[in-house]
């Protein structure tokens, strides 16, 4: 099984890891892995410097896109021959691109994973498990997800990139079944990063999933990272129950669920869940989650079903209607130039995870 690359900046690497830590357990065959960029990085993997010279030579099993939002559609434009399975970073597209020419040049594909992360965290999984089997209908929620990216090399469309990760996991949790439809959306501009001098960098939302109130802020220049979602359900005899996540604290993987429900003198847990960290095969921390996603799309590839359905092109599609809706509602404040009040030092790939991840 081959896999290519388009990207092997922070988000490939981490993809790179994976698959190297699926060879190392020995778990699957991977054959070839190579990488399309614009310099070589002396890894000893093979290098291209087009996808068309990658396609060719790999012939690739899997394609990878992990380049940066804002280059993702003309990449999209050189895949149209492709018919193997592709992983697509988040968010699918920038808000200013064209949606339906993007799927039309995947029209060839056997599979399509968007990089949905926290989907494949074991607390997801087990609210969404106990929420059906429960019955329970959503009442409201809310989300905080932020981390700091001043400094960052990487040019990028936005915090759009960074909600689309809360609103995925109510969203999932919940059930596919329900839409969103957004009320408003207020938020801020910086040059935050190299994308330019007015890029929005925080936004908060209020928005209904079905009958639902879900309101939500996200930043990419959020003093410290926090990822947390809060979430009050009904039971069907009308009892309500309350589910509390927060992901990745106080390190990658470190994911805690609680659900409880008020009782009469204090608080009747229902469920409880907390994840560590663990080093990969190869060593890397941090992993766990793309390990997940990446060895269900290989069994995917190999004829097996995967352990959960994949964020297929259908819902990268309406996950990216709902950030362009986003996108377009949001009004924002006078720019803040912090470039022009300090100097911020860009971050280098090696460098913070704070800021990369």
């Amino acid at each position: 099984m081959n896999i290519l690359i388009v990207g092997l900046g922070y988000a490939g690497g981490r993809f790179l890891h994976a698959f190297e830590s699926l060879r190392h357990e020995g778990t699957c065959d991977i054959g070839t892995i190579g990488y399309v960029g614009r310099n070589t990085q002396n890894n000893g993997l093979p290098f291209f410097r087009s996808v068309a010279e990658g396609l060719a030579a790999t012939k690739p099993d899997i394609v990878v896109l992990s380049v940066n939002d804002v280059y993702r559609m003309s990449i999209l434009e050189e895949m149209s021959a492709f018919d193997g399975f592709v992983i697509c970073e988040k968010p699918f597209l920038c808000p200013w691109d064209n949606t339906e020419r993007a799927v039309s040049n995947l029209a060839k594909t056997s599979g399509f994973c968007l990089d949905l992360v926290e989907r494949y965290s074991p607390i997801t999984i087990s609210l969404k498990e106990f929420v059906e089997a429960n019955a329970l209908c959503l009442m409201r929620a809310n989300f905080t997800w932020g981390k700091n990216r001043l400094g960052d090399h990487r040019p990028t469309c936005g915090v759009t990139s960074e909600i689309i990760h809360p609103l995925d996991i109510v969203q999932f949790i919940c059930g596919g079944a329900l839409c969103y439809r957004v009320s408003a959306a207020h938020g801020t501009c910086s040059d935050f990063s190299v994308s330019g001098p007015a890029v929005v960098d925080s936004v908060a939302v209020i928005a209904r999933l079905g009958d639902a109130p879900v309101l939500g802020y996200a930043s990419f220049v959020n003093v410290a990272r926090r990822r947390e979602v809060g979430l009050i359900f009904a039971r069907p005899a009308g009892s309500l129950v309350f589910a509390h996540l927060c992901f990745d604290d106080p390190r990658w993987d470190d994911d805690e669920l609680r659900v409880w429900e008020m009782g009469a003198t204090e608080d009747v847990l229902l469920l409880e869940l907390r994840t560590r960290s663990r080093p990969s095969a190869c060593g890397a921390l941090g992993l766990q989650k793309t390990e997940r996603l990446v060895s269900d799309v290989v069994a995917s590839v190999r004829g097996y079903p995967p352990k959960q359905p994949f964020p297929d092109i259908n819902q990268a599609v309406l996950l990216q209607r709902l950030l362009n809706e986003i996108h377009a509602q949001i009004d924002t404040s006078c720019p803040v130039l912090f470039s022009a009040k300090m100097q911020v030092p860009t971050t280098s790939l090696s460098g913070n995870l704070e800021r990369l991840g």
